[in-house]
């Protein structure tokens, strides 16, 4: 790993708590190459953001985000400041403890065919990057967890693959959007409005998630299936009306997964300065149910009622307001008795439409992990 004075941010009640058993571990490994770690455990919502935030101002230039895509999503949102990143050498990298984990499937899965992640590295970044396995100096252990031991080799592993990462610049969305807290926010994987967002919801109610992330995602999308009403939306990209009718679902993706393993955006890229954006049309539901499995292997792009675009700039908005990329949405916009849209952000509702998406290109730094050798 790089030589970076690192704050590990984590939630421990991510993955079903699998981040408190395992982090502790993992962290006494990393110690053990010599890697200066300090430890902050997040309490609630947005605890992430304001201690990676805190924690750069402080002078720490690298933050380590330990749970699932929404403590990642809260880190990337610490590193910036009134639309500026507080330190531009700051660096960030995760520890995946979550039951979704899409960021770091596609890190893990990064096409062979296409170089994987591994040939996007930019030459400047290369030089950069240093092992610090050799650099061992002497450390505490790590307290003990108050869970039973995770497996020696599984810590072990993680904590290998994160020393033996790769440093990459990669892109970052900005979305506008309605909510009662926030008017805007910073997304590395995907975001969507309509029957993925009614997904999260549904899902996030659930104290647990029995049998995976990825069973909990797929029943849950498939309730939601049955019981969704398509909603009218308007999608703009890069200043074109791409589409204005009914639609289940439109998604803004620079990562490629979404739900636990739904290849949503198979061809995105973290580092090609687009976003792909999918939209899945109005349709009989018994084709949509029979289609659905086909969102798993990326295949369902070639399902008529599927459409798909490319662009640096999207806005969406429902028959209730309209987007507008010039800065934070107006709730004066949309008549207050009608629903809106649900706007979804890495695994979190976060608020409604209309919505705004800006691709900030190589917005920011991340160190991120070898695939797993497994995959």
């Amino acid at each position: 790993m790089l030589q970076q004075n690192w704050l590990a941010v984590v939630n421990e009640k991510a993955g079903g708590k699998k981040a408190a058993h395992m982090w502790p571990e993992i962290d006494r490994k990393l110690r053990d190459e010599g890697i200066n770690i300090e430890t902050q455990r997040t309490q609630k919502a947005g605890d992430a953001i304001t201690m990676a935030r805190e924690g750069l101002q402080k002078g720490y230039t690298g933050i380590i985000a330990v749970g699932g895509d929404g403590t990642l999503n809260e880190a990337v949102n610490g590193f910036w400041h009134e639309g500026r990143l507080i330190n531009p050498e700051a660096v960030l990298t995760y520890v995946n403890l979550g039951s979704g984990g899409d960021f770091a499937r596609m890190v893990e899965k990064a096409a062979p065919e296409k170089g994987g992640l591994s040939r996007q590295i930019d030459k400047d970044d290369q030089t950069r990057q240093t092992n610090m396995g050799d650099q061992r100096k002497q450390t505490d252990d790590a307290a003990p967890a108050s869970f039973p031991a995770p497996s020696s080799s599984s810590a072990a592993t993680t904590a290998e693959r994160l020393i033996n990462g790769s440093l990459q610049t990669v892109d970052i969305g900005l979305v506008c959007f309605e909510g009662d807290l926030h008017k805007r926010r910073y997304f590395i994987n995907a975001a969507n409005v309509g029957v993925g967002a009614e997904t999260v919801r549904r899902v996030n109610q659930k104290e647990t998630k029995p049998g995976g992330g990825g069973l909990s995602y797929m029943l849950s999308a498939l309730a939601a299936l049955v019981t969704f009403k398509p909603q009218r939306l308007r999608v703009v990209v890069d200043g074109t009306c791409v589409i204005d009718e009914e639609l289940y679902a439109a998604m803004v993706c620079n990562g490629r997964f979404i739900g636990a393993g739904m290849m949503i955006a198979p061809e995105a890229q973290i580092t090609d300065g687009l976003f792909d954006i999918v939209a899945i049309h109005k349709m009989p539901l018994p084709k949509l149910l029979t289609q659905f499995p086909k969102i798993y292997s990326g295949s369902h792009l070639n399902i008529k009622g599927v459409s798909f675009w490319q662009g640096a700039r999207v806005e969406i908005s429902d028959s209730c307001g309209d987007a507008s990329l010039g800065g934070d949405v107006s709730s004066e916009q949309a008549p207050a008795e009608e629903a809106k849209s649900l706007v979804e952000i890495d695994g979190e509702i976060l608020g409604c439409c209309p919505a705004s998406y800006r691709l900030l290109p190589r917005g920011m730094t991340m160190w991120l992990p070898v695939p797993r050798r497994d995959t």
